[in-house]
């Protein structure tokens, strides 16, 4: 359960993507005018949307904001958002998902708040629009905006094509609602085919915690529960797996440094009020994904039949700097000693279980605790390594980066977030750390203090890499083979390694550009960068030729046509024509 600090710390969070977002938007003048808190308030759109949708563009994610309260102070426009704050139609990587939020923010923080239902109720005006098929002249005449949405989304549910709708309930509150229970959630389900989510303050604090270097746990296992790994019979340390119950799974995962090395508890109750340990899951690939029917499922097994749960479940994964595994009892039992360590795979578990702890009403909790257990593979990965690991990592990355990325491979993981742990993005982001460019493999990692002259995203670089290389038109909607078919020759690593001062310069050419065309999207910064890189041209004839070719091609919105094939091929015509003449 998320803490008062927590709550202090995301609305500083909030408070900064503010700062960024005003700038970017070109209304810096409220960063004087507005309080703190109606900073965070605004900010929290920012912060948010920029996890749930995988964008990192200001000027994008605010065109996903219909808040009437936002556009009002953002934009000085009045808008009627029908009871939806915030929409985000995902077609990338052949999806196709509408995406509804509901916001609420509290300025004070309060330990026992739980979620309320009113942005959900507030929600029912627009999905009847929705529902219905049809629009009324009163909306029509309200806002161009949210009208645009509207009948964007009713022309897609027309189609033969399956769209899914997911509602989000989020808010900087401590508890989600229980959707099993609530009437209200169970009507909309059923009535509209939603999957509703709620994302909660704990929820936002998992996204951006921060490695701690020096948490300690021990635990003790019976000698027949373990398994010894060595990677080479010369080699003295070795790696494990071994079976442990859900009590020590808590006690050494928990915020409670104490408890976490107290290996023989006499009395289990004592780990109760345990609270997750939220730093353990900084180089975990994902955050908690919340309920859904997986983690139910994870849940139900500990509720039902806990001496199955070893069987039902695929396991943690644990890294860690030191290892230290000694005999005792005669023989029978192995004290195991860990610092520095990390859960790099199992987050949906571990958060499960926590859930299941802090939430549940069985008075048998504690004793189905105990008799579940899971499957932990505890991975020794250290500066010091063998020959044979300091090969691999010359060759491939850290080897717990490789840990973190190939048990991680397995499941459904956005491959982005599979890259954001290689080797070759954190020499990246040490190199831009060098020339005080904030780099964002993934979202969390961001500096809270230290003040950087410039910010980009792995996800901007990818995309400015790759539209070099001339492909502008496929860095938004086939995002997930940036990771995976095209990442190898986007990240090219030649005889004399990867270009870092060349990427460098592009970088710089797209904060100049961004400052220049602070109106234009990311997408179109990008058909900017390719035109200069492979036509050789100066912005301002470049901006021309984009201008141009807009013009002359059959679209319904700039940003659909400039991620079609056939508008890149219109310029590329236009531009080479143009220079055959001069």
């Amino acid at each position: 359960m998320a803490t008062i600090n927590d709550f202090k710390i995301i609305n500083a969070r909030s408070i900064k993507k503010f700062e960024q977002a005003t700038n970017e938007l070109n209304v810096t003048k409220l960063i004087d005018e507005l309080d703190e808190t109606n900073q965070a308030r605004l900010g929290f759109y920012f912060l948010t949307l920029e996890v749930l949708t995988g964008n990192s563009d200001c000027r994008m994610l605010d065109q996903y904001i219909i808040d009437s309260k936002y556009n009002e102070t953002i934009h000085g426009e009045g808008v009627d958002d029908l009871g939806i704050d915030a929409i985000y139609i995902d077609e990338t990587d052949g999806n196709h998902i509408i995406n509804l939020f509901t916001y609420k923010f509290r300025s004070k923080f309060s330990p026992d708040k739980t979620q309320g239902e009113e942005a959900l109720l507030k929600s029912n005006k627009f999905l009847s629009y929705i529902q219905g098929m049809v629009i009324n002249d009163d909306v029509k005449s309200t806002d161009e905006k949210v009208c645009s949405y509207l009948t964007d989304i009713i022309e897609k549910l027309q189609t033969n094509t399956p769209w899914d709708i997911v509602l989000y309930s989020i808010s900087n509150e401590n508890h989600a609602f229980d959707q099993r229970l609530d009437p209200i959630i169970r009507n909309l389900q059923k009535n509209m085919g939603l999957t509703i989510k709620s994302i909660t303050l704990d929820d936002i604090t998992g996204f951006f915690s921060e490695r701690k270097s020096n948490k300690k746990c021990s635990f003790a296992v019976s000698k027949e529960d373990i398994l010894m790994y060595k990677t080479d019979e010369q080699v003295t340390d070795c790696s494990y797996v071994i079976r442990m119950n859900l009590i020590d799974v808590i006690r050494i995962c928990c915020n409670d440094d104490d408890l976490a090395t107290k290996y023989s508890l006499e009395d289990d109750s004592i780990i109760k009020d345990a609270i997750l340990e939220k730093a353990l899951l900084f180089d975990n690939i994902r955050g908690y994904l919340g309920e859904t029917t997986y983690n139910n499922n994870i849940k139900t097994t500990i509720i039902t039949e806990p001496q199955n749960f070893f069987m039902f479940n695929n396991g943690l994964t644990i890294t860690t700097s030191f290892l230290d595994a000694q005999l005792f009892n005669s023989g029978t039992k192995m004290k195991f000693n860990l610092k520095d360590y990390q859960l790099v795979n199992g987050g949906q578990t571990i958060n499960t279980i926590f859930q299941y702890l802090q939430s549940s009403d069985d008075e048998n909790k504690i004793l189905k605790l105990r008799q579940a257990s899971v499957l932990v593979r505890i991975f020794k990965v250290s500066d010091s390594a063998n020959d044979e690991q300091e090969k691999t990592e010359k060759q491939k990355g850290p080897l717990k980066n490789l840990i973190a990325e190939y048990t991680n491979s397995q499941n459904s993981i956005n491959p982005q977030d599979l890259k954001s742990v290689s080797s070759l993005q954190i020499l990246i982001q040490q190199y831009l750390e060098q020339k005080n460019i904030e780099y964002i493999r993934k979202t969390g990692i961001e500096s809270s203090e230290k003040k950087y002259s410039y910010r980009i995203t792995m996800d901007q670089l990818t995309k400015l890499l790759y539209s070099c290389q001339g492909y502008p038109e496929r860095v938004t909607n086939q995002k997930r083979k940036l990771y995976t078919d095209y990442y190898d020759s986007i990240y090219f690593i030649g005889e004399n390694g990867f270009d870092f001062d060349g990427t460098y310069d592009i970088i710089m050419m797209y904060f100049n550009l961004r400052k220049i065309y602070s109106s234009y999207t990311e997408q179109r910064i990008y058909y900017l960068i390719y035109l200069i890189y492979k036509y050789n041209l100066d912005d301002k004839k470049a901006d021309n030729f984009i201008k141009n070719t807009l013009n002359d091609y059959n679209y319904t919105y700039p940003a659909r046509a400039l991620i079609q094939k056939g508008f890149k091929l219109n310029l590329d015509s236009t531009v080479k024509k143009n220079m055959a003449t001069v």
